[in-house]
């Protein structure tokens, strides 16, 4: 990034800075990384609803203050710094939790037997009942580790690296911490089924502060309290802090060495996330999920940055018109997938036909546009003719 000059994904979907496919590209990642951000501050006001009773509103404005905090503090290495302080505190209150929790279940062999009485299904490596069969089930999870590229928030971090070695480093760590956090969070959501039964499925974005409530004492409670505010404000300022980027680099270029201007940018992205949280608490079911509003974002981005990245990897360069009906296609696959339900448990995530309709796209514009040069993969086709 800092040999390109470019400090945001967005950048990455043109050759010029402030081009039209730039700017959409860039008010789309706002847009997506805004609902992602407003999911972290919602996952806030759930942690302090359950654990404190109060009142979600009370933790969303709390989390707007620390998020802008954050971001004012030193904005970008602020934010990995204390990134890498809270994964700490998300680690240790993760194990302490997840230790309690399988031995209040009978450990390893007493959380199988219990989840198997409960539902038998529990125990399959393949869930029941798939819309879409195991295949394009399996399929989605792959898709969505790709979608990883499309995230603003990770993919900014990696433009501040100065080589190849610094990047294959932190590569590793993200998998040496990473790997063991998804282990710990599947095994308590696992044990959440046993020990709370009557939260059920509908209740599992409440399951880690109930289960912390009943299980550890009220300084480990706080613990766990505290590791989760970390993981979702550390989250959120990454967002709005990448959506600051994008604004300041492809939308209003001019803007990118005013400081003040980008401090204002940065609050009014927050605002913004703030707003979608609280109206989100006006809609049961969706608005106020935090699973539902990730995953729209997660896979929003993936499905409208990857298909992008890769066809410009492979040395294919589409025009203005190109990109921007690609990025379009993707969003409105991933939209009108969620709105008809084939995004829930029982179907696949979204990143599969917001992929699938972006590179739908991309052949079509291929075959049957002329501006489009009607090689869709790029240099690849060309030493398949040779």
């Amino acid at each position: 990034g800092e040999a390109r000059g470019i400090r945001s994904l967005t950048s990455l979907v043109s050759n010029t800075t402030g081009s039209p496919e730039a700017k959409v590209a860039a008010v789309l990642s706002v847009i997506f990384l805004s609902i992602y951000a407003a999911a972290q501050l919602t996952a806030g006001g759930v942690a302090l609803e359950t654990m404190l009773d109060w009142a979600p509103t009370i933790g969303i404005l709390i989390g707007f203050v620390l998020v802008v905090a954050y971001c004012y503090a030193g904005g970008i290495r602020a934010s990995i710094w204390t990134d890498a302080a809270q994964s700490s505190v998300m680690i240790v209150g993760s194990t302490i939790l997840c230790m309690v929790a399988l031995n209040s279940s009978g450990g390893f062999s007493g959380l199988h037997n219990e989840l198997e009485a409960i539902d038998p299904a529990m125990v399959n490596v393949f869930p029941s009942g798939l819309k879409f069969g195991a295949t394009l089930w399996i399929a989605a999870f792959f898709f969505g580790g790709l979608g990883v590229a499309g995230q603003p928030q990770v993919v900014s971090r990696v433009m501040t690296l100065k080589d190849d070695s610094a990047r294959k480093e932190a590569m590793i760590w993200f998998f040496v911490w990473q790997t063991p956090f998804i282990v710990l969070m599947f095994l308590i959501g696992l044990a959440c089924r046993v020990l709370l039964p009557e939260l059920g499925a509908d209740g599992a974005q409440t399951g880690l502060p109930e289960l912390a409530m009943n299980e550890l004492s009220p300084f480990l409670g706080g613990v766990i309290l505290a590791s989760i505010f970390a993981a979702t404000m550390s989250t959120a300022d990454s967002q709005v802090l990448a959506c600051t980027a994008a604004i300041t680099d492809d939308v209003r270029p001019e803007w990118s060495q005013d400081h003040k201007t980008t401090k204002r940018v940065t609050l009014a992205v927050a605002v913004f996330a703030t707003v979608i949280s609280l109206v989100g608490q006006q809609i049961p079911g969706f608005g106020d999920s935090v699973f539902k509003l990730v995953v729209l974002a997660v896979y929003g981005l993936g499905a409208i940055f990857v298909p992008l990245l890769l066809v410009r990897m492979m040395g294919y360069e589409p025009d203005s018109q190109h990109t921007i009906a690609m990025m379009i296609a993707a969003m409105s696959g991933v939209i009108v997938w969620t709105l008809l339900g084939f995004g829930n448990a029982d179907g696949i995530f979204p990143t599969v036909p917001g992929m699938g309709a972006a590179f739908a796209t991309h052949f079509g514009f291929c075959w049957l546009r002329s501006e489009s040069p009607d090689n869709p993969f790029g240099r690849y086709l060309s030493l398949i003719h040779i």
